[in-house]
């Protein structure tokens, strides 16, 4: 909706999801910047992602409204890999995460994303996104929070919530095992050792890293 030369209007966002609406779809708007976000908050869209600049009324509105923030909260060694310099990569994970922080004190629904762009140090994005948990936990926000960020509440924002983001019978048997509780030791989601998609067994043994 932002970040580009001409910038969407609440008007024009507010058709959209109209429209949407009317085919039966959500609207995700790409937001950058503070004016982007409040235009989208506005009318209403099922969420943001990004949302970098958002201010206390900001946040306030996206609550009323029930819009979910995607929150990319990059690492340090992400925005690294980006090409920022230490200093400037410390600056903006700090910025993101103050963010993060204030977005769950709101009460807003966050739900979690990467946006991961660039390889670090050689290891499989896969990795490289799961050390977001990390901004979470610097947000101090309880493992059991993250935990939904990543599936119930993921999956009522995809609008597949019947199918997927809970393990109970009916669903979709889309599991993972950790060497320890997550809601005790959130880290322990990056030692993922078995992996089930649909009933499948995947992955036995898996161990994440190295």
């Amino acid at each position: 909706m932002d970040g580009q030369r001409y910038q969407y209007s609440g008007g024009d966002i507010q058709f959209v999801v109209e429209e949407a609406g009317r085919a039966g779809v959500k609207v995700a708007a790409h937001v950058q910047t503070q004016s982007g976000a409040r235009a989208a908050i506005e009318a209403r869209v099922a969420s943001i992602e990004h949302g970098w600049e958002l201010t206390a009324d900001d946040l306030a509105l996206a609550k009323r409204h029930g819009v979910v923030l995607v929150s990319t909260d990059f690492t340090v060694r992400a925005l690294l890999a980006q090409g920022m310099t230490k200093e400037a990569a410390m600056r903006s994970h700090a910025r993101r995460v103050e963010r993060l922080r204030r977005a769950y004190q709101a009460g807003v629904t966050v739900v979690f994303g990467t946006d991961v762009m660039a390889d670090v140090n050689g290891e499989s994005r896969g990795v490289t996104a799961i050390d977001y948990v990390d901004s979470f936990a610097e947000a101090e926000i309880p493992p059991a929070s993250i935990l939904r960020a990543m599936t119930i509440d993921a999956a009522r924002l995809l609008g597949v919530e019947r199918e997927r983001g809970a393990l109970r019978v009916g669903q979709a048997a889309d599991i993972v095992a950790v060497p320890r509780n997550p809601l005790d030791d959130i880290e322990s989601l990056k030692e993922v050792s078995f992996v089930m998609r649909d009933g499948r067994v995947h992955r036995h043994d898996l161990t994440v890293r190295p």
